[in-house]
C-alpha cells in the first residue's frame, strides 16, 4: 500500500492501457519535477493541478484508489498554488455529476495530444468554477446557521440568545 504498482492497475480501466513499471517510474519522476517546480513559475497553478490530476489518472500508479489520489492531489495543488487559498472549492461536485464525461476527458488527456490535454485543462477549470459556486453556497449556509446542526439564532449550548 502506498507504493507504485508492479502489475496492472485494478481500477479506472476505461482510460486505455496503463504504462508498465519502467515507463511508470520515469513518468512519475517527470510529474514530481513538474509539481516540485517553484510556484512562481510561468505555468498557472490551475494548469499544474490539472496536469498532475490527469497524469495520475493516466498513469494509475497504484493498484487501487488512483482516482481518489488524483483528486486529492488536484485539490492540494489548487491550495498550494494559490488558486483556492482557503480550500473551499469542491470540484468533485462537477465530476460526480458527470462521471462518464470525466472519464472520457481523462482518457483524451491520456492520449497526450494537445487537444486532449487542452480539453482536460478546460474540464478541470470548469470543475473549479462549479466547485467554487458550491463552496460559496456551503459557506453561506453555514453563516446563515443552516448547516450548524441547530436552528439559526441558537447559541453554542443550544439555548436561544438572551436566555
Amino acid at each position: 500500500v502506498g507504493r507504485p504498482r508492479t502489475g496492472q492497475p485494478l481500477d479506472l480501466l476505461g482510460l486505455g492501457p496503463a504504462p508498465g513499471p519502467g515507463e511508470l517510474d520515469a513518468r512519475l519522476d517527470m510529474l514530481a519535477a513538474v509539481v516540485d517546480a517553484p510556484s512562481s513559475s510561468a505555468v498557472p497553478g490551475l494548469v499544474v493541478a490539472a496536469v498532475a490530476h490527469g497524469e495520475l489518472l493516466a498513469l494509475r500508479p497504484f493498484a487501487h484508489a488512483n482516482g481518489v489520489v488524483a483528486r486529492a492531489v488536484f485539490r492540494h495543488l489548487l491550495v498550494r498554488e494559490g488558486v483556492d487559498v482557503v480550500g473551499v472549492v469542491v470540484p468533485e461536485v462537477a465530476w460526480t455529476a458527470q462521471p462518464l464525461p470525466y472519464v472520457a476527458t481523462a482518457a483524451r488527456f491520456a492520449t497526450g495530444t494537445p487537444d486532449g490535454v487542452a480539453d482536460w485543462v478546460r474540464w478541470c477549470a470548469a470543475a473549479v468554477v462549479r466547485g467554487a459556486q458550491e463552496g460559496t453556497a456551503v459557506a453561506d449556509a453555514v453563516l446563515a446557521g443552516r448547516l450548524s446542526g441547530r436552528p439559526a439564532g441558537e447559541g453554542a449550548d443550544g439555548d436561544a440568545p438572551g436566555e
